[in-house]
């Protein structure tokens, strides 16, 4: 039978063997391994203990069924299961393909906007024949089509960004949902929330992140007494941050719980033979075993088995979307998950400046400072050039010769940039205002260009190039001389 993409929906009821739920869910996670779990609360209820049959819920699950008949035989096993129900996803009506092919027509309909541009500066040639009368008219048509270009790449753009703020007010009430129903008392803190995230790639994510939550509130995060053993704030501590660095988004999920016990995850991966025992492993590559599909496999404790699915399920989708993601714990102490996903669209507010009578967009988040830059302060170090500002000195960054239309002789402003700590000034002809910018991909096969981010067509009509400041750090083109 064909594989199909499937809601699992499993509703309980009270029986005298409701305390085998777990058996029941290590059987559906062996035999059809399952994108995601959810337990779904059908209505507000606060439990001491974890009653599925008193609490008006269902377990759901999202899995490629190709054997129902397998199903059934392992949902009969259990009294307590009152019904469940299928839903098979068509491939049309799926959530995230539907949102995938909108945005698709959405990058082709802001493409095409951009030749309203061209057609405004048309007809910007003929005012000169317009009769007297008629200029003002004429001008105020010629503006209107400006204004009518800069709304439909309004309602474009809004429509490729989530409402970050809504999402997580969903997210944070199903993990207290959680920590309230197992008795745990918790602090759930959000940074991060003025970021511009692509739909697209928060609704691939967003289960998982709530997996992971889940996982903590359950597993990581200890009783009240055990914190207090530890010398912990009785309160649990989650933690979400979200951060836009340079072409990645970067979500960094934070719990303050009894943490991981790598020697434990090693011993479990060598019994798989999964490592070589030969070889010398760091902790950062012992913890990141159990991204591995493998690791749910190699334990007896179900919350270990429980983890490392959730673990090994976000891991796949990170990188099916080309991110990368790890893992850091102390024993004790704390658990970070970290993933990091490059973003092929980007919203976000620049600076514009001009070099060589060309514009350029810089990442306004890694903006200190501007400052009107003097010559008595510039000084060479070997290759490098510098300047003395306030008593520090700078690296001095630059645009080189080759992308200048023209030379127009010693840059007089300087922007005092934070690149990942690190500081440096960046020299420009001149620094203009604030604009946000969707930086479109250059098609150009030459190895210059990895300094851009992307080029952006301006609300004036004119073209950007969006440097791309991680990569301009560290090339040697763009140091001043």
């Amino acid at each position: 039978m064909e594989n199909k993409e499937s809601i699992l929906d499993i509703y309980f009821r009270d029986s005298d063997d409701i305390d085998r739920y777990e058996l029941l869910e290590r059987e559906i996670e062996e035999q059809f391994m399952p994108g995601y779990k959810k337990y779904i609360f059908l209505e507000d209820s606060i439990f001491d203990n974890f009653e599925p049959e008193k609490i008006n819920m269902k377990l759901s699950y999202g899995l490629f069924l190709n054997d129902t008949r397998r199903l059934e035989k392992i949902l009969n096993k259990y009294k307590f299961v009152q019904k469940h129900n299928i839903t098979y996803l068509d491939d049309s009506a799926e959530d995230n393909d539907y949102v995938e092919l909108k945005i698709s027509r959405l990058n082709s309909i802001l493409a095409q906007s951009a030749g309203i541009i061209s057609i405004q500066r048309g007809l910007e040639g003929f005012q000169k024949y317009i009769d007297y009368e008629k200029q003002d008219e004429y001008k105020d048509l010629v503006e209107k089509i400006g204004k009518y270009r800069e709304s439909i790449n309004k309602v474009i753009l809004n429509s490729r960004v989530v409402n970050l703020k809504e999402e997580v007010k969903k997210i944070e009430k199903i993990i207290y949902d959680y920590a309230k129903i197992i008795n745990k008392d918790i602090d759930f803190i959000v940074r991060g929330l003025k970021i511009n995230f692509d739909r697209y790639i928060f609704y691939k994510i967003k289960d998982h992140i709530i997996n992971v939550f889940v996982n903590s509130v359950i597993y990581g995060i200890e009783s009240q007494d055990e914190r207090l053993l530890y010398e912990k704030n009785k309160k649990g501590q989650l933690a979400l941050t979200f951060k836009q660095e340079f072409g990645e988004i970067v979500i960094e999920m934070l719990d303050d719980g009894q943490g991981i016990d790598d020697m434990e995850i090693f011993q479990r991966a060598e019994k798989a033979g999964m490592v070589d025992i030969n070889k010398k492993y760091t902790k950062e590559e012992i913890l990141n075993l159990v991204f591995k599909p493998e690791m749910s496999l190699t334990n007896k404790k179900e919350e270990n088995k429980e983890r490392d699915l959730t673990l090994s399920n976000f891991y796949n989708t990170v990188e099916e979307l080309g991110g990368q993601i790890k893992i850091e714990s102390k024993k004790t102490q704390y658990t970070l998950i970290t993933a990091r996903i490059p973003l092929k669209f980007i919203l976000t507010e620049t600076l514009l400046i001009k070099a060589g009578n060309v514009n350029y967009a810089i990442p306004f988040s890694l903006v200190e400072k501007t400052i009107k830059t003097a010559k008595i302060n510039f000084s060479h170090i070997s290759d490098y050039t510098y300047y003395m500002f306030e008593n520090e000195e700078y690296l001095v960054l630059q645009v080189p010769e080759k992308f200048k239309k023209e030379n127009c002789g010693k840059s007089g402003y300087g922007i005092i940039l934070n690149i990942s700590g690190e500081k440096c000034i960046f020299l420009a002809d001149y620094i203009g205002g604030l604009e946000e910018v969707v930086p479109q991909k250059i098609n150009v096969d030459n190895k210059d260009y990895r300094a851009f981010l992307g080029a952006s067509i301006l609300k004036n009509g004119e073209i950007a190039l969006v440097l791309d400041m991680k990569n301009i750090s560290k090339n040697r083109d763009f140091l001043g001389n």
